[in-house]
């Protein structure tokens, strides 16, 4: 009996998973810097930017390698992208957005490259490990010259 390919093994399942996971992951903390880059001080825009710029790069390369696979992701904003912005709105009545919220920003970051860490550990295929290695590095690259 011919082994049925469209099902995914297990290994392959707990990678599309992973992908998704960092898709999702990536989405919402695009949200959340969109949000930000509304209300933050022009000091703080630019390093909101900056992450915003290079997660929009890693979502759209993962979401190609979920649709290689068949993979179609629902579109939309996610319900964490929405109650962030709410809470990001509330904050700037009260206070300015500014270097001042860079401590969540990198505590978010540690999120994404958790996300990124589990990813890479679950693929086998050595060309996505190797783009999400790279993704990985400029965010730690974009980290250091941005949190040091």
């Amino acid at each position: 009996m011919a082994k049925n390919r469209s099902v995914p093994s297990g290994d392959a399942t707990q990678s599309v998973a992973a992908l998704v996971e960092l898709h999702n992951r990536l989405v919402y903390t695009i949200e959340s810097y969109d949000s930000l880059l509304d209300v933050a001080e022009p000091e703080f825009a630019k390093i909101v930017s900056d992450f915003r710029v290079l997660h929009i790069q890693q979502a759209q390369s993962v979401a190609a390698m979920l649709a290689r696979d068949g993979h179609d992701l629902a579109r939309g904003k996610s319900i964490l992208g929405r109650v962030n912005r709410a809470a990001v709105v509330l904050r700037a009545w009260f206070d300015d957005i500014s270097t001042n919220v860079m401590e969540p920003l990198v505590e978010g970051e540690k999120q994404v490259l958790e996300a990124l860490d589990k990813a890479i550990d679950s693929i086998e295929n050595v060309e996505r490990r190797r783009t999400l290695k790279r993704d990985r590095a400029a965010l730690v690259a974009l980290l250091d010259r941005h949190a040091a």
